[in-house]
């Protein structure tokens, strides 16, 4: 970590305020987004692939939409859903079990559509290692059409493929539902519900918030806050109030996530007719059960967490985790936290029949190079990016796998930039917030510094339920800040000195404060 104090100011922005001059100077912004963010704009892409999709869907007599059980996957596969409708194409769709089935489009979905009569797939957020659904697709005739954003040795040998590799350099980072909603657009077939679902998408897959991304995010974020889509406001735990980014990717994403995550307890497929409702007692039920379940995933979660935390090897490069007790829909997230608060890669498996199943997350090292240089001969399948992967092991290669995932670590470059950190020497106010606010959506590819004040000594902690703790302030320009660190101790020998996080504005109280962490 960086700490930075007496800022200089950046005068590509000198038509702001000197404090989002001064913030910004932080960023390293190159000039080209700088003008992207000054004078945002919106761009119609005109790539010939995303016409050759709408062709496809038109020209098949039954087509099978095959989508993923993430955030990314469901809302792309509604938006290609209610595209079909809009062409008058008969569709079905199908999205795998997670924990039965597994991660994308298999032969035996295809043969179960083929016989059917299904004539022709579109897979979307997977397809690009589906090798066997596609040869088994091209020997019964069905023509073929791939939707995806996933890493890949050779493009698939498809009738129609779409992928940022093959776009314009403006659509170079997208996810699926991004592109399925640039295909509506650029086809003249988006609306403002289309956008709003690939804004979610978009979140939801935590991409950089630049180009095409930043524009369907920005859209997007209007539309919802214009129109409160009931399917998907319904899901915010937050009424009545502004609708940002940071809302959609607490409230909305991992509760459409949480129906992917929990297989054992809800089918994935029916989030599909609950996004495309318009019944509102329909849409009122269905979301209760969305948030139990969400709610059941979020108490199991914690209690793998700790079971993890104590399984970590500290002198190892890369925490790989393993156990029975871990449930296969919330390797991810415990994978996620344990890279948050270690800041190493980590890999945590369940074991099952077939072998180890597994997910990986990484803020350091590229996985996508780590699992490059391990040996194939160790997976039973795999797929990622850079920065997330799931796999499966095969039982009796897990210990090698693992040996050797820590040898090739140790020789990768780390690709992770120190936080910068801002020492608070004045007072924030509402309006200097207010000032970078504007620039808003902020995530990976434009992220704002972490913020430091000092604690002052009129101070006092109270535990906010099993969540953590809300500091309250006296004679103080702050009035209070929550720490979600429900495990954090503190009494009068133990109180912070240093409050390290980010600020926000509540639509009901004002300039607050999360701390990220404390000293």
């Amino acid at each position: 970590m960086k700490y930075y104090q007496n800022l200089d100011c950046d005068p590509r922005f000198s038509s702001e305020s000197i404090f989002c001059q001064k913030i910004f100077s932080l960023l390293n912004l190159s000039d080209d987004k700088v003008e992207e963010l000054l004078k945002p704009s919106q761009h119609v892409v005109h790539d010939a692939v995303l016409f050759d999709v709408v062709s496809f869907m038109k020209q098949s007599k039954k087509l099978m939409i095959c989508g993923d059980y993430d955030c990314d996957g469901i809302t792309s596969t509604t938006i290609a859903m209610i595209l079909a409708k809009k062409l008058g194409v008969e569709a079905g769709y199908y999205i795998p079990n997670r924990i039965d089935e597994g991660y994308g489009a298999n032969k035996n979905t295809l043969k179960l559509a083929f016989e059917k009569g299904y004539d022709a797939v579109m897979m979307i957020d997977n397809g690009v290692k589906a090798l066997e659904a596609i040869h088994y697709a091209h020997e019964v005739g069905m023509k073929v059409c791939i939707v995806d954003h996933h890493t890949y040795d050779e493009a698939p040998p498809v009738d129609v493929f779409v992928h940022p590799d093959v776009l314009s350099p403006y659509c170079d980072t997208m996810c699926a539902a991004g592109l399925m909603y640039t295909i509506c657009e650029t086809n003249g077939y988006a609306d403002d519900y289309l956008l709003a679902l690939g804004c979610i998408g978009t979140l939801g897959d935590v991409m950089p918030l630049w180009h095409k991304n930043r524009e369907i995010v920005m859209e997007g974020l209007k539309a919802l806050n214009k129109h409160q889509f009931l399917p998907l406001v319904s899901l915010l735990n937050t009424k009545n109030a502004p609708i940002d980014a940071m809302m959609v990717s607490f409230q909305i994403v991992p509760k459409i996530n949480a129906v992917g995550r929990m297989a054992d307890m809800v089918n994935v497929n029916t989030m599909i007719p609950y996004l495309m409702a318009d019944d509102e007692n329909l849409i009122l039920n269905f979301c209760a059960q969305v948030n139990s379940v969400n709610t059941v995933r979020k108490n199991l979660g914690q209690d793998l967490k700790t079971i993890a935390l104590d399984m970590i090897d500290e002198s190892m490069p890369v925490n790989i985790i393993s156990d029975e007790r871990f449930h296969e829909g919330l390797l991810g997230i415990v994978a996620n936290q344990l890279t948050t608060l270690t800041g190493k890669p980590t890999m945590v498996f369940q074991k099952v029949s077939e072998g180890y199943k597994g997910s990986a997350r990484s803020k350091t090292i590229s996985l996508s190079e780590l699992f490059s240089k391990v040996n194939d001969a160790y997976f039973i399948a795999m797929g990622g990016h850079d920065f997330a992967y799931g796999m499966t092991i095969h039982d009796h290669q897990f210990e090698a796998f693992s040996h050797e995932v820590q040898s090739v670590a140790k020789t990768l470059e780390s690709v992770k930039q120190d936080d910068a950190i801002v020492l608070m020497d004045e007072p924030l106010t509402k309006s200097m917030l207010e000032s970078i606010s504007k620039f808003e959506p902020y995530g990976p590819g434009f992220q704002l510094p972490l913020f430091a004040i000092e604690c002052p000594d009129a101070v006092s902690v109270y535990p906010i339920g099993t969540s953590g703790f809300r500091f309250s302030f006296k004679n103080f320009w702050l009035k209070s800040a929550v720490y979600f660190n429900p495990s954090a101790k503190f009494d009068g020998d133990n109180m912070p000195k240093m409050l390290i996080g980010r600020f926000s504005i509540h639509s009901q109280y004002g300039l607050s404060f999360t701390v990220e962490s404390v000293l």
